[in-house]
This record gives C-alpha cells, sequence and structure tokens, in this order.
C-alpha cells in the first residue's frame, strides 16, 4: 500500500505538531515524577491518629478529679473580622487586633464521697460572696466589694488555677503538653440520680465549664 506523499508545508506542521506533543508529554511527566518525589519527601514521621481517649486532665485545685475525668475539649480560638469600607461599593475584610478563646468544658465521673464535685463547687462559692463574705473578702481583697470585677489584689492561687491537658500516644507515653492559664469555673452540672437506669450498672457523670486566660502546647512538661 502507498500514500500519496504530503505536501511539503503540510509536512513540517505534522512535524511540529509531533514535536510539541512529544514536548508536552515528556513535560507532564517529568513534572509528575518531581511532584511525586516532592510530595514523598513531605510525609510526617508519625503517621498515627489522634485518639479522643489519650489524654490526661491535671487541675491544680481539683486534685481529686484526675482520674475520673472522662472528657475535655481544646478550646476553640477565632479572630473576629473588620469590614473596612471602601468607596468601590465594597467592604474589605481584615483581620482584627484580638483572639477570642473558647470555654473549656470538662465531664467527670462523681467519686462516691463526691468528693470532685464538692472540690468545684467549694471553689465556685469561694468567688462570690453569698456564702462566706468574710473569706470572700480576704480571698480577693478587702478593698473589692461585691459584683466588682477582679482588679488584681487578693490571693491569686485562690481565685484562678492553671490546667494541663496532657496528650499521650497510643502506648500511653506523654506527647504534647496543652497549658492553660488562669482558669477558673463558671458553670457546675446537677446531679441526677436515678433509680430507672436500665442497661446494667451505671455511674453519676456531670459537666463543669471554666474559662481562663491564655494557652500553649508544648511538647514537653
Amino acid at each position: 500500500m502507498s500514500f500519496f506523499p504530503l505536501p511539503h508545508s503540510l509536512k513540517t506542521y505534522y512535524t511540529k505538531i509531533c514535536t510539541y506533543n512529544a514536548s508536552v508529554i515528556n513535560t507532564i511527566m517529568t513534572t509528575r515524577q518531581i511532584s511525586t518525589a516532592t510530595w514523598a519527601g513531605e510525609l510526617p514521621d508519625n503517621l498515627s491518629y489522634l485518639a479522643p481517649t489519650q489524654f490526661e486532665l491535671l487541675v491544680k485545685k481539683l486534685p481529686h478529679t484526675k482520674y475520673f475525668a472522662t472528657g475535655v475539649n481544646v478550646p476553640s480560638v477565632s479572630v473576629a473580622e473588620i469590614q473596612q469600607p471602601t468607596n468601590l461599593g465594597l467592604n474589605v475584610k481584615v483581620p482584627g487586633d484580638k483572639i477570642n478563646l473558647g470555654e473549656i468544658t470538662v465531664t467527670f465521673i462523681v467519686d462516691e464521697n463526691m468528693e470532685n464535685w464538692t472540690e468545684l463547687y467549694t471553689w465556685m462559692s469561694q468567688l462570690t460572696s453569698s456564702t462566706d463574705p468574710d473569706k470572700f473578702r480576704s480571698l480577693v481583697g478587702a478593698n473589692r466589694r461585691a459584683n466588682e470585677p477582679y482588679d488584681g489584689s487578693g490571693d491569686y492561687d485562690a481565685i484562678y488555677s492553671d490546667m494541663t491537658i496532657v496528650v499521650t500516644t497510643a502506648a500511653n507515653n506523654p506527647n504534647r503538653y496543652i497549658r492553660i492559664q488562669g482558669a477558673f469555673p463558671t458553670s457546675l452540672g446537677e446531679i441526677t440520680m436515678d433509680t430507672t437506669v436500665a442497661g446494667g450498672l451505671s455511674y453519676v457523670t456531670c459537666t463543669a465549664s471554666f474559662q481562663f486566660t491564655n494557652f500553649e502546647i508544648a511538647s514537653t512538661s
């Protein structure tokens, strides 16, 4: 079988097309090889997942909560946006100058002597003047009146407490330390007793919420 010879101009065009396609294919393959190699080189050293059960909670003012805590959250972090007006009919969104931190919620099993629940209740009671005015004045400063904001006087350690969430590996080795400064309780959940609980043995759990000043994450204690 024979073919008619291509005109010179058509032969030139065909040659350029083949050369271009070969160049494109070579570029794509080279790019893929480079991308694959770069991606492979950026794999993290530890491919294990974070398990929600691998944690330990340490609260200086709540020693009886350590072995009974069943849940705690790392607080949320957000930055408010500011809308900058323009003469173009659009508002330009820029980040605000303050960071907003969410609250911390701790869930724990109430021990039989109710010591962990009582620790929290006592702490919260001392923060107000409703139960013992004399203890309240000694705690926050003699010059402070009830319902006035804390002015920096008084016993800081009696009002606030540092908290640490120890995140552990699958082998239960400490891996990360989330240190929370200036925490104080804002709510303590109810204790519910119920004789109609089905499904066998059950335990009383309680939830407490905390506000705080700041937190940091470290790899060492």
